[in-house]
């Protein structure tokens, strides 16, 4: 058995594996070219019985915003192995091939959706919130399509193809607040065929105010009347006019659906959205987490925004990433972190990967982690500074890869 990088030969086997350990449907017809153009070689690394492929992972290469920075992310996925071979342990060798596969490539982070929480927790991932999703009858939007005359500006809805936006779509979340938006996943650096794959009958509207994108949202129509709904993907919006407006766009749809279902962030107050807050309405979590990970300690830390100044000195355990194990010397220059090698002292506070990354990512507060025994302060001091730097934060992310 040998791991190695998925090439273009290899393209049909690999679209085989993933067929039979999802839920596509199972054909023994040669799939089109076009079809084929779903997986790139580079971000997929395969476990190979001599020429057969027999199990798999991919390594989505994204950006992330990191309480408002951008890092570089590896999105896992496409885990899957023929039920002949497994129970040999070949997903965990996978894995750790990916960790290297993420570090040569300077993704300091990691995001996934989890086949198996306890799985990919014993490899260092930490479970955060997943998003909320919300199903409303339109008739709650109602009161959007009211007098707008107070909204001052030349106002357009431009309605396109998401296959033919992947430019706009995208450049226009990098304009968004990103500190808000923690967590969220760009796909700027997705191929385009992959892109095209993704979005088949996606459609995006931009809202635009004197001919500049104020708000966008990718949404999917299912059905119609009584049983039809609209599926609201992702959506965002620069100010409360433009989301006003583009509620507007969607109320329009009223006669023609009966609900509206929306992703939203985790903690939305949704009801202040509505016209009649006691409208029956469905709210859903979805059973299994995002779980993130740091993947090089220096890089997700350095430049993170914090308020306080000072320092720390910490020790880091990583057992699967053990270029991260060390001392380090974590503190705040002009109002950012920089985190560096430490070659002298003792350690303020000792933690392993999981500690920090849950700190990073606001999933646990100080106090939590001393009860997780992930960290071990030496001075209560200490946990003051870190309080600071990593107050909670829900995370952000509506695209599912």
């Amino acid at each position: 058995m040998k791991i190695k990088k998925i090439k273009a030969e290899n393209i049909e086997q690999v679209r085989e594996l993933h067929v039979y350990c999802t839920g596509r449907q199972w054909t023994d017809s040669k799939p089109a070219k076009d079809e084929l153009s779903f997986y790139t070689p580079d971000e997929i690394l395969g476990m190979f019985d001599e020429e057969k492929l027999v199990a798999m992972i991919r390594n989505y290469t994204f950006n992330q915003s990191v309480r408002g920075v951008i890092k570089k992310m590896g999105g896992v996925s496409h885990v899957a192995t023929f039920p002949e071979y497994r129970l040999k342990g070949y997903v965990k060798d996978l894995t750790k091939a990916a960790f290297l596969d993420m570090k040569e490539k300077n993704q300091s982070v990691s995001l996934l959706h989890p086949f198996k929480e306890s799985f990919y927790n014993s490899f260092g991932y930490v479970g955060t919130n997943d998003n909320l999703l919300i199903k409303i009858s339109l008739d709650g939007f109602f009161h959007y399509l009211k007098d707008i005359s107070k909204i001052n500006g030349e106002w357009e809805d431009k309605r396109v193809r998401a296959i033919e936006v992947q430019e706009e779509f995208e450049a226009f979340k990098f304009e968004l607040d990103l500190l808000e938006h923690h967590g969220l996943v760009f796909l700027n650096n997705m191929s385009k065929e992959y892109w095209i794959e993704d979005h088949g009958g996606v459609i995006v509207v931009f809202i635009k105010k004197n001919n500049k994108t104020m708000a966008a949202a990718k949404y999917i129509k299912i059905g119609s009347g009584e049983n039809g709904k609209i599926f609201v993907a992702e959506m965002y919006w620069k100010d409360i006019e433009s989301r006003v407006m583009l509620f507007r766009y969607f109320a329009k749809h009223k006669d023609q659906f009966s609900h509206i279902e929306l992703r939203v962030p985790y903690g939305t107050n949704f009801w202040t959205w509505l016209n009649d807050p006691m409208r029956p309405f469905e709210v859903k979590i979805n059973n299994n987490p995002w779980m993130v990970r740091i993947i090089d300690a220096v890089e997700a830390m350095n430049d993170i925004n914090v308020n306080l100044e000072g320092h720390i000195i910490l020790e880091l355990y990583d057992e699967h990433c053990q270029w991260n194990n060390g001392i380090y010397k974590l503190e705040a220059v002009d109002k950012k972190l920089k985190m560096s090698k430490y070659e002298s002292g003792k350690p303020h506070v000792k933690m392993d990967i999981k500690g920090l990354t849950a700190l990073l990512y606001g999933v646990y507060s100080v106090e939590e982690l001393e009860f997780k025994e992930w960290i071990i302060l030496s001075d209560s001091k200490f946990k003051i500074i870190l309080d600071h730097w990593f107050p909670r934060k829900f995370l952000y992310n509506p695209y599912y890869f």
